[in-house]
């Protein structure tokens, strides 16, 4: 091991090592990090897609099916609600190609949602259509924040990190689990709607996505932290130079000595 030998006050000198610090930059830059996992569908094949209703008054009825050409990249996923007189319908549309495992894949810290969504052929002018994501955890359906767009031409809606707490039950009621005990997470986003007639909406949905971070692993950052604490203590080595003094030595916490002394 190579020691570097320093000169301080009163005629004392010691010897260090580099090798600590080294040591504990590797260990910092070799901590492992947990890579976001993404969950996307651009493609929107009936077969990777269900549809929930989670809220209904009156009679409405909702419809979802894939159509091939005219999204932002081709194909895109088509849904209709019909409404009735006095009616209200809250539909959650779940995708069935990709899980999370907050057990297996670690806790979430946060999660980023994006997606492109349209209103076509409106029934009059400005109307809109409700939009957020949802997930499902444990058979229970929680939506996150929603708006109500009503823009005709493809448009993109984004949110950033979201937690646990931005998610919620239909009634508010409670929350999901993104710790590392919490069930298996579904994916998807929802759809509502309230009318006060008779009418058909149609909306659209594509490149829709989920970005998942999860919380970062502590191995590497309690790894490295023993390692400085193991190198500090081997920081000051004391020479053969020692000198004759009183009182206590304050440099470096070195004990009192009264005469000369071997190190």
């Amino acid at each position: 091991m190579h020691w570097q030998k320093c000169t301080v006050a009163h005629g004392h000198s010691y010897r260090y090592s580099p090798w600590p610090w080294t040591s504990l930059a590797l260990l910092l830059w070799a901590a492992p990090v947990q890579a976001q996992v993404v969950i996307a569908d651009q493609t929107f094949n009936d077969a990777d897609w269900s549809s929930v209703v989670a809220g209904v008054t009156g009679n409405p009825t909702q419809t979802a099916a894939y159509s091939p050409a005219g999204g932002v990249s081709g194909s895109y996923r088509q849904m209709v609600h019909h409404m009735t007189s006095n009616s209200y319908i809250s539909v959650a549309h779940l995708y069935a190609a990709a899980t999370y495992s907050p057990a297996s894949q670690g806790a979430v810290q946060s999660m980023s949602y994006q997606e492109f969504y349209r209103v076509t052929n409106p029934p009059f002018p400005g109307a809109a259509i409700g939009i957020a994501p949802a997930i499902r955890q444990s058979g229970t359906l929680y939506f996150g924040p929603a708006v109500a767009p009503a823009d005709t031409v493809w448009t993109s809606h984004s949110l950033a990190n979201l937690t646990a707490a931005d998610f919620a039950t239909l009634n508010g009621s409670g929350h999901p689990d993104f710790s590392a005990v919490g069930g298996l997470i579904e994916f998807g986003y929802a759809r509502s709607n309230a009318s006060g007639a008779t009418y058909d909406v149609q909306h659209d949905i594509d490149n829709w996505s989920y970005q998942i971070t999860p919380v970062p692993e502590p191995a590497g950052l309690l790894l490295a932290g023993c390692a400085a604490t193991v190198g500090i203590s081997r920081v000051a080595r004391r020479t053969k130079h020692c000198s004759r003094r009183r009182g206590p030595d304050r440099f470096l916490g070195l004990p009192a000595h009264r005469g000369p002394r071997r190190c």
